[in-house]
């Protein structure tokens, strides 16, 4: 029983791994979008994207993204 609750807990993280290995650049709405959804008030994602766009081209790089 033990076995098969460790394969089965080992399944459930590599396949939530493997869903978030998808990321892509993204524009300014679909960050605020997001962030929204997640709970965080518009002037705190504001803020937050601000902080992560370094290079101000209005957009988020896959390298921002992962700061």
């Amino acid at each position: 029983m033990r076995v098969l609750m460790s394969l089965v807990m080992l399944f459930a993280v590599t396949t939530q791994l493997f869903a978030n290995t998808d990321v892509k650049e993204l524009s300014k709405d679909q960050f605020m979008e997001i962030q929204l959804k997640d709970g965080v008030t518009a002037e705190e994602a504001t803020a937050m994207f601000v902080e992560l766009d370094t290079n101000k081209d209005g957009k988020l790089s896959v390298e921002e993204q992962s700061n």
